[in-house]
């Protein structure tokens, strides 16, 4: 039946004695993986539980952070470019800042529809990724940048499920 491997276990509460689905080893039902994680991540809490960007792994962001391009572009050509802050979120970094697209696995890929996350970084110094994202509870005013929701700021999720400041794992 194709390359998928069921495992069953017996269903010791049924006289049937049929064999019920077992969850292979490691694995986790839907209800338990909400917020469940043995990684370090930053979480973009107000986005949609089914977004693929709620989570993102603090490995993915430093790995992309690292990698993103060293030229910046004007803003509203493409990315990486200047990053203004204009809704005062408390940042570590300090200017010049500099924003990029984060998706959840694999680097942005330039030309694609960059999705709500970004990673902050001062322009020369890319050790101390911070992930802000398009947040939808804040609706976009006139003065917003290209009318999208306002950024919301992250929080960095240690292995323990604490709010840190830094990205130690």
């Amino acid at each position: 039946m194709g390359d998928i491997e069921t495992i069953y276990e017996s269903d010791s509460d049924s006289d049937s004695g049929t064999a019920t689905p077992k969850d292979p080893p490691g694995s986790r039902r839907p209800s338990e993986q909400s917020e469940v994680s043995e990684v370090s991540y930053f979480s973009n809490s107000n986005l949609p539980e089914d977004d693929p960007h709620r989570r993102i792994p603090a490995s993915e962001v430093r790995a992309q952070a690292i990698a993103i391009p060293a030229r910046t572009v004007p803003y509203g050509e493409s990315y990486p470019h200047r990053f203004n802050n204009h809704e005062n979120l408390p940042l570590s970094n300090t200017p010049p800042l500099i924003e990029h697209p984060v998706t959840p696995s694999g680097p942005y890929v330039a030309g694609t529809p960059p999705g709500p996350a970004r990673i902050i970084v001062n322009a020369a110094d890319r050790s101390k990724p911070e992930v802000v994202y398009h947040d939808p509870s804040r609706p976009a005013t006139p003065d917003s940048p290209a009318r999208h929701a306002p950024f919301s700021k992250a929080e960095y999720r240690g292995k323990d499920r604490s709010v840190q400041t830094g990205l130690e794992d």
